[in-house]
């Protein structure tokens, strides 16, 4: 109170949601509306919108608008946080306590409210319990979560479906994920080069008369760069050449798609890579099938 009139409290609303590749935008404009309806019913200022879109609080990534929002509540710009959960801001412990210590420091209280939970109060015993408690529940879930997207990715591993789209020697895969069958055409034009490079392996050729070669023809890689003795290695190494799907380094069984060279000639080429004195260093190739 000065004066006998009440200071409007400048809230910073913030809004996040996990996924949103194609920027529709739909789930924070809808935190816009709830967090807009929470500040008239507090009578709060919504001052400003802080929006992390498409950013997860669970992947360990920077989420540049939630510093911000900190950075304005540290310099005195922001009084309170308005939010639709809690777990807008934080899904983790580690985030809680250092969320805490960062109140702790500012040396006057910060409201928070929200939407889904009504009040979060960070000062008081009960309240720290109560957020200490959903967070431990957001957590678990987070532990879950990466459960089943391990196991579900070593299961389809096992069934021998790519987890790649594109990939040299390869036309790219253009149906939808839902649609994909594991399948994968050979690129007319790449495809016979790669055969060729193998086959000039198992003759005693260079990886660098290769690369010369289809640096020469301009025939890059993906990436759109010129191959290196180095990239071609690790290329030739990789299991999904030969139609094998590998997991976390280990191949786990045949793929679903074409090979590019059949398995006995890719593994031949493997043994003259290795070869003492030419070997360059092998690469873990999980991401490659």
């Amino acid at each position: 109170m000065v004066g006998g009139t009440q200071q409007l409290v400048r809230a910073g609303c913030y809004l996040r949601i996990s996924s949103d590749p194609r920027d529709r935008r739909e789930g924070v404009d809808r935190q816009r509306e709830d967090t807009s309806a929470l500040c008239e019913v507090k009578g709060w200022e919504a001052a400003r919108y802080y929006i992390d879109n498409d950013r997860s609080a669970s992947n360990g990534k920077d989420r540049p608008e939630w510093d911000r929002l900190l950075a304005d509540i540290e310099s005195g710009d922001i009084d309170a946080i308005a939010a639709w959960d809690q777990d807008r801001g934080w899904r983790m412990m580690s985030e809680l306590e250092e969320l805490r210590r960062f109140f702790k420091s500012l040396g006057r209280r910060v409201q928070f409210a929200t939407t889904g939970q009504g009040d979060i109060d960070l000062y008081s015993p009960t309240g720290v319990l109560a957020v200490q408690i959903k967070t431990a529940v957001s957590e678990h879930e987070i532990a879950m979560m990466k459960v089943r997207m391990l196991r579900a990715a070593r299961h389809k591993a096992e069934q021998g479906k790519p987890k790649w789209r594109k990939a040299f020697g390869y036309l790219p895969e253009t149906r939808a994920k839902h649609e994909d069958d594991g399948r994968r055409e050979l690129d007319p034009v790449t495809a016979p080069l790669v055969q060729q490079a193998y086959a000039a392996i198992l003759a005693g050729g260079s990886l660098m008369d290769i690369t010369r070669d289809w640096n020469a023809r301009e025939v890059y890689g993906l990436n759109g760069q010129p191959w290196t003795a180095a990239t071609l290695s690790l290329f030739l190494r990789a299991p999904r050449n030969a139609g094998l799907r590998a997991h976390n380094g280990e191949i786990v069984g045949p793929g679903t798609w074409e090979p590019l060279v059949d398995e006995a000639t890719w593994r031949a080429a493997q043994a003259v890579m290795n070869a003492p004195g030419r070997a360059l260093a092998a690469s873990p190739y999980a991401s490659t099938c």
